[in-house]
């Protein structure tokens, strides 16, 4: 990842130009992207972690509720407003992202709570980001 960061950032400094070809080809590999690696991920899931997990509770509860909540009413304390704060409301409200899977596998973390972290947080993330949405649009704050 860190490689084609590098590699885009210096196709951009030095404005090589690409041929058509190949920006149409990744760009349908990129479409595919997200959704293989879900698929994956949703497979690697063991039904212990979906049952029993405090971890996973406790993550779940925090990247969808408890980090988007806190970092936005603080972000009205501080003056935010309108769609500023809506945004920065969804960007809280997100799923964890796939990358994070294979990155945990690698230094040996427990790679099936991960998966099962970001599928939880990828099903859910529509509902909390909604009723949050809408919470604070009926207050107003956006």
């Amino acid at each position: 990842m860190i490689i084609a960061i590098f590699l885009g950032y210096t196709t951009l400094l030095l404005q090589l130009n690409i041929p058509l070809l190949l920006l149409d080809t990744g760009h349908y590999i990129a479409q595919m992207g997200l959704p293989l690696a879900l698929l994956c991920i949703g497979a690697s899931i063991r039904k212990k972690e979906l049952q029993s997990s405090t971890l996973l509770y406790f993550a779940v509860g925090n990247i969808l509720i408890l980090v988007p909540l806190v970092v936005t009413v603080i972000s009205y304390l501080m003056g935010s407003r309108g769609e500023h704060l809506g945004v920065l409301f969804m960007m809280m409200a997100a799923p964890t992202a796939e990358m994070s899977s294979p990155m945990v596998r690698i230094i040996g973390g427990d790679y099936y709570l991960t998966s099962a972290i970001i599928a939880t947080t990828t099903l859910l993330s529509v509902v909390t980001g909604t009723i949050g949405a809408f919470f604070f649009y009926y207050l107003g704050w956006f």
